[in-house]
């Protein structure tokens, strides 16, 4: 996944100019082109056909326009932008999450654009694709893109995956001469704190140990970096930090993408893009910076 060159967004349908700026920003970094996918939810053009009293082949053509209205909405768009012509586009209409895990299963990318805003139905399914996806996820408020990156925090709980969060992290701040916090989680609780001292004990030394010969990347990478290790829960942790610190960017490790960890990844990405007022990057695969320092 992580040799793609694709930067693949996935349209909400109502932050879409918001979306494609900040493709066109991130390709210059991170890929080679832009593919824009919109979904419409299945349930919008069952109730417009049923409201407009249409069946068969009139509902099926109902359809065809709802989709060719939002390709040509999306083409219009680029115009607008004068995109260059390194952006693809496509339109499907469905359930949105499983339309939105066959986009993801069939198209390789460097890196996956979204918002907490793509919803199905139900509610919001930001959490669930990052959950669900393969490479690494960019999730950002579409009233705060990423624009000037200074200051990164990257924030883990200990997995083995985090070695993407640590190098992606670096990467990115050498991209953009960013300077870098690394805080290490000791996940705790009341039980461990009154039975489990020596467990937690031996966790701090590994976490100080860890951060220690991250601090060595660092400076052989010249990016100027400080570290904190601290106890408690996972994402209160990574919350209260970037409250304290407010970096620009949030970067966070993953989980692999089956059972248990993935439903756990999806919860905590959920929490943190729920929560801080920044972008989250979610580091699942190494990255390969293709731009140069903006």
């Amino acid at each position: 996944m992580g040799a793609s060159s694709t930067i693949l967004a996935l349209d909400d349908g109502e932050n879409t100019e918001v979306l494609v700026r900040t493709a066109l920003v991130w390709v210059g970094w991170l890929g080679k082109k832009v593919r824009i996918a919109r979904i419409i939810d299945e349930t919008v053009l069952r109730d417009t056909t049923r409201a407009m009293g249409v069946v068969g082949g009139v509902a099926r053509k109902v359809r065809e326009t709802f989709l060719e209205e939002g390709r040509e909405a999306l083409r219009d768009l680029l115009v607008r932008l004068q995109a260059p012509p390194v952006v693809e586009i496509e339109t499907t209409a469905g359930n949105t999450m499983e339309s939105a895990k066959a986009i993801l299963d069939r198209n390789p990318y460097a890196l996956l654009l979204l918002t907490p805003r793509l919803r199905s139905a139900l509610g919001s399914i930001a959490a669930e694709i990052i959950g669900y996806a393969r490479g690494n996820c960019l999730v950002f408020s579409p009233e705060a893109p990423v624009v000037e990156v200074r200051r990164i925090l990257v924030a883990t709980m200990g997995a083995a995956e985090d070695r993407y969060a640590f190098s992606a992290a670096l990467e990115l701040a050498k991209l953009f001469g960013a300077r870098m916090r690394v805080l290490l989680v000791v996940l705790s609780n009341e039980e461990l704190q009154i039975y489990g001292q020596k467990l937690l004990e031996q966790r701090h030394l590994e976490a100080r140990s860890t951060l220690q010969c991250i601090a060595e990347e660092a400076e052989k990478g010249g990016v100027a970096m400080e570290g904190a290790v601290k106890e408690g829960g996972g994402t209160e942790a990574i919350v209260a930090d970037a409250k304290e610190w407010k970096p620009d960017l949030v970067v966070v490790g993953s989980f692999n993408r089956t059972g248990f960890h993935r439903i756990l990844m999806g919860s905590i990405a959920g929490t943190l893009i729920n929560k801080v007022t920044v972008p989250v990057f979610v580091a699942k695969t190494s990255i390969v910076v293709s731009g140069e320092k903006p």
